[in-house]
């Protein structure tokens, strides 16, 4: 599916509804922007006072967003009245917003977002943030490494994954703790490959005192981002004294990258597993299954994986939670089902994430829907203002039909149901 940004989707939105302008400046200065494509003796000098003067792509963030105070029609100088610009405009690109704040616009494309669902396979785990879908990365402490979230890696579940950059050898990021009970059967796996040439990635559960209890290594991972990646799996046993367990993600050559994400961790013979944090409802769970390796590589009947797997039988479940809604520490419990050396995968869909970027970010949604639903929020918004007297309700009833139908083009018939009040 072809990706779009939040500029894309704003100033599409402009043009479609007649609520702004899109232009390239020719000039500036610190108090004004200048389009000469706007001179114009006949035109009346107050054209534009008032309105929002938005340079989305301002080097600062500081001189993005001002307000008109006069036209200068001679000229096509635009001149504001907020404090001076910290870098002058000269060739930039600037819109002009007749009705909202653009703050308050990129707001309406954040919330439209949420009504656009789309279908993922991800998988479970007991590990806080082991799909690594949270912003920050705080529950991956880093050692003789750096790491950080990327965005737009293909061949992944989720929309990030955790790279991870040694500074020396074997440098690597550990998790956050899981209470173990000892003597006790385990699995582990993450989903991996090297993004900086073949180097040697490996899986390492360690206990309370950061001893090696098992680990799992796949020495040459290709650095190609689809069939490179590979799914490092293995079970495991816990001493008579362990208390709880973490994993390391470890990357062996200095300066070597890895990439890594669905970190999985569970006990064989236990019933239960952590939800991922996006998953507000349980409607939004279509299936949930046991993924089967189809081909095992070398080590045995516990070691590496191929990524050739497929699906097992469907699981009977039910979740753990107080209320109509849940949060991250909810579990989703197995009826008649324990686990085994094999993982969990749930089908569900999934709001598309908020955007807070102009152009850097890109979202694979279909930016009819996402201008659809920026419609319904601009309008609702417009008609619940007291001043609008009910003046916009015919635009947002057909705004919401018009978002409705191509909800129901666009979207399974699981979402439907899930993504609006209407």
């Amino acid at each position: 599916m072809p990706t779009t940004n939040r500029q894309s989707i704003r100033r599409r939105f402009l043009r479609e509804t007649y609520t702004g302008i899109i232009g390239t400046a020719t000039g500036g200065a610190a108090t004004t922007l200048v389009d000469t494509t706007y001179q114009d003796t006949a035109a009346d000098s107050t054209t534009g006072v008032g309105l929002w003067l938005y340079r989305p792509n301002a080097a600062s963030a500081a001189d993005q967003v001002r307000r008109i105070s006069t036209y200068t029609v001679a000229s096509g100088t635009f001149t504001h009245g907020g404090p001076n610009y910290a870098v002058s405009p000269t060739t930039d690109s600037y819109e002009l917003h007749f009705f909202l704040d653009p703050r308050e616009l990129n707001e309406c494309i954040n919330r439209a977002l949420s009504r656009c669902w789309y279908k993922t396979l991800t998988p479970l785990s007991l590990i806080t943030d082991y799909d690594m879908e949270t912003s920050g990365v705080t529950n991956w402490t880093a050692t003789n490494s750096t790491r950080v979230k990327t965005t737009g890696v293909s061949g992944f579940h989720g929309l990030q994954v955790l790279s991870v950059t040694a500074s020396a050898a074997n440098g690597y990021v550990q998790s956050d703790a899981v209470g173990a009970w000892p003597s006790t059967s385990w699995y582990m796996q993450v989903r991996a490959y090297s993004s900086s040439g073949d180097t040697g990635l490996i899986l390492r559960a360690v206990d309370e005192d950061n001893t090696t209890i098992d680990s799992v290594t796949l020495d040459e991972i290709s650095s190609d981002s689809i069939l490179g990646i590979s799914n490092l799996g293995k079970s495991f046993q816990a001493g008579s004294t362990v208390t709880s367990i973490s994993l390391r993600l470890i990357v062996q050559d200095n300066l070597g990258v890895g990439r890594f994400d669905d970190v999985i961790l569970h006990r064989i013979n236990s019933n239960y597993l952590r939800l991922p944090t996006w998953v507000t409802s349980d409607k939004q769970i279509e299936q949930v299954f046991t993924m089967r390796s189809t081909e095992r590589i070398t080590g045995g009947t516990d070691s590496l994986i191929s990524d050739y797997i497929e699906r097992g039988t469907p699981l009977r479940w039910h979740m753990e939670h107080d209320g109509s809604s849940i949060d991250s520490t909810a579990f989703i419990v197995f009826d008649g089902y324990r686990l085994t050396n094999m993982p969990v995968y749930i089908y569900a869909s999934r709001p598309y994430p908020s955007l807070a970027d102009e152009t850097t970010t890109s979202l694979s949604v279909d930016e009819d829907l996402a201008v659809a639903a920026l419609k319904l929020e601009f309008y609702q918004l417009m008609d619940a203002r007291p001043w609008s007297k009910g003046g916009y309700g015919p635009a947002l009833q057909k705004a919401r039909a018009d978002f409705l139908a191509l909800q129901k083009h666009h979207m399974p018939r699981l979402e439907r149901p899930i993504t609006s009040i209407w």
